[in-house]
């Protein structure tokens, strides 16, 4: 402990760092640093208090840690071989979280506030990226310097506000499936994803749904993409056709626009549901 005007390096360059399974924090400082030869966290969670916060593997391990008291910057998060959990009790900025094998996953979870996006890499292969901001209401994953990239195969988001803020500062993505994507209370979902890409399910309870892809857009049968309130889905590729299930935006408007061609999965009923 440095205090939080100072810093904090723990080395462990060919063992592992580990929580004594206790609810206090155990590194306070304005950048803590822990390096480690094997695991970080993985068997109890080690508690920080920081401004910047780095932790990197140099071999396989996972990586667990909770920023115990306020949010920090995940200023460079890096697993040699293994997954990621991180967890934090204020706004966040994931500068860089990689789990460099691409075969792991990648979890974060903030108890208040807002989770900026930086790079998150899981691996486009087999990685999996999962973002939980469900605590409050309000709590928004945001780009705000629009140099945001999500690398996965499969992905989630759920908040209870805003997911990306507008056309030009959405999320941007490399990933092969969006598999739940949810603005659970008040808010918009903006995503541009950079290739080809599977939507299993998209919803905003009180906002809108856009959605931009770099290739051919499919939504997996019976699941549905949709904007409550007075929101809209705009679904767009700029290569590649659209396959839809079930398109809603009672209140508003459904707008698709294709670089090829628009068609739907099945015959079971109706595949766009909208006011306009």
């Amino acid at each position: 402990t440095c205090g939080t005007a100072g810093d904090v390096t723990v080395t462990a360059t060919a063992g592992t760092i580990n929580d004594d399974a206790d609810a206090t924090v155990d590194a306070v400082g304005d950048v803590v640093t822990l390096n480690a030869g094997g695991e970080i966290g993985a068997t109890a969670s080690v508690e920080t208090q920081s401004g910047t916060l780095v932790a990197v593997t140099t071999a396989a391990g996972n990586i667990a840690i909770n920023e115990l008291v306020n949010g920090t910057d995940f200023s460079n998060i890096t697993a040699a071989n293994g997954s990621i959990t991180l967890t934090a009790a204020g706004s966040s900025t994931a500068t860089n979280v990689v789990d460099s094998s691409g075969t792991e996953f990648i979890d974060i979870t903030l108890s208040a506030g807002d989770l900026e996006v930086g790079t998150i890499n899981a691996g486009a292969a087999n990685g999996e990226v999962t973002l939980t901001l469900t605590a409050v209401a309000g709590q928004n994953v945001t780009d705000a310097n629009d140099n945001s990239l999500i690398t996965t195969d499969e992905l989630t988001i759920q908040a209870t506000g805003s997911i990306g803020s507008s056309t030009t500062l959405a999320i941007n993505t490399t990933a092969l499936i969006y598999v739940d994507i949810d603005s659970t209370t008040a808010g918009s979902i903006f995503l541009n994803e950079t290739n080809a890409l599977t939507i299993t399910d998209v919803d905003a309870a009180s906002g809108s749904v856009w959605i931009q892809a770099g290739g051919a857009l499919d939504q997996e049968v019976g699941n549905d993409i949709s904007a409550g309130g007075a929101g809209d889905v705009t679904l767009i590729t700029t290569a590649g056709g659209v396959t839809i299930d079930s398109v809603t935006a009672l209140a508003n408007q459904v707008t698709i626009t294709s670089a090829t061609t628009i068609e739907h999965t099945d015959a079971d009923g109706s595949d766009i549901v909208a006011d306009t």
